[in-house]
């Protein structure tokens, strides 16, 4: 955990107002935020609720604390923080399936925010991934462990929208450039981006072009 604290050193968001929330294998959790060009770090002690949403964690825990919802709150952003903060109070291990059942529960059905596309738990213990999307609703589930992360592997791709439920591993296929230019492209489409042809083929080309650094 406290490397990728560290990193604020090396790697540095030129955006401001982005939220990460990151976690190890331990439990530990930590805040990441970049507020007016700055770190802005909660973890251990100073992380009493280990959730966060699209809006700063002090001010979402400080409404929790007060029991207040501003008059403006941008996506439910503190009411999704609150209901998160209940959620994760009210688990208990013996009346739930499984940890990664119960948490992608609560984000379809409690924390996700009007316009949520996907939803997904990363089991960081067993190297497992669930997730579905507005899409495709069943739940997916694939385990890290059963992939090739070496240098000279094949890279793979799956459509998160694939009408498949359960373990995934197995539809994983060779990644295609065309297909992923066609994604990327119809995106675009979708949202009225403008961009010529040329300047979608060379975004693709770049981010394919990326060297390994394992």
């Amino acid at each position: 955990m406290q490397e990728v604290v560290d990193a604020d050193s090396l790697v540095r968001l030129t955006q401001d107002a982005c939220h990460f929330l990151v976690a190890d294998a331990q439990g530990n959790c930590a805040t990441m935020e970049y507020l007016e060009g700055q770190l802005v770090c909660h973890t251990g002690e100073a992380l009493p609720v280990k959730a966060l949403t699209n809006i700063p964690y002090s001010v979402a825990f400080s409404c929790l604390e007060e029991g207040t919802t501003p008059e403006e709150d941008p996506g439910r952003s503190v009411e999704r923080f609150v209901d998160a903060a209940a959620r994760l109070e009210g688990y208990s291990e013996e009346d739930v399936a499984s940890a990664e059942e119960y948490v992608l529960d609560a984000l379809v059905n409690t924390v996700s925010a009007p316009h949520t596309k996907w939803s997904i738990v990363f089991d960081i213990g067993k190297s497992e991934v669930l997730f579905r999307t507005a899409a495709s609703p069943t739940v997916k589930r694939l385990s890290l462990d059963g992939f090739d992360f070496a240098c000279e592997a094949a890279v793979l791709m799956l459509d998160v929208n694939a009408d498949l439920e359960g373990n995934v591993d197995e539809h994983f296929e060779p990644y295609d450039h065309v297909r992923n230019l066609d994604v990327f492209t119809s995106f675009c489409d979708r949202w009225e981006i403008e961009v010529s042809a040329e300047a979608a083929e060379e975004l693709t080309r770049y981010l394919e072009d990326f060297p390994c650094g394992r």
